[in-house]
């Protein structure tokens, strides 16, 4: 999965979360990537436990690349 939909992946699942008859719907998809942002700084502050190689930078890399699709 890309970065681009593994972003559009977890702001889906977000999405009903947040879901709210109180808010328009591109209030909630601000606040859907605010909360997939949070989950993937959590995904990269454990990958910090995993030693360093290969997997580890392309771990780091892809996971940084759906926060930066995200921040878009």
């Amino acid at each position: 999965m890309t970065e681009i939909e593994k972003a559009g992946e977890l702001v889906q699942k977000f999405l009903p979360i947040v879901g709210d008859h109180r808010y328009v719907y591109s209030e909630n998809v601000y606040i859907a990537k605010q909360c997939a942002i949070i989950a993937v700084d959590e995904i990269l502050s454990c990958l910090s436990d995993i030693p360093y190689g290969i997997n580890y930078l392309q771990r780091r890399d892809y996971w940084e690349g759906v926060k930066e699709e995200l921040n878009k």
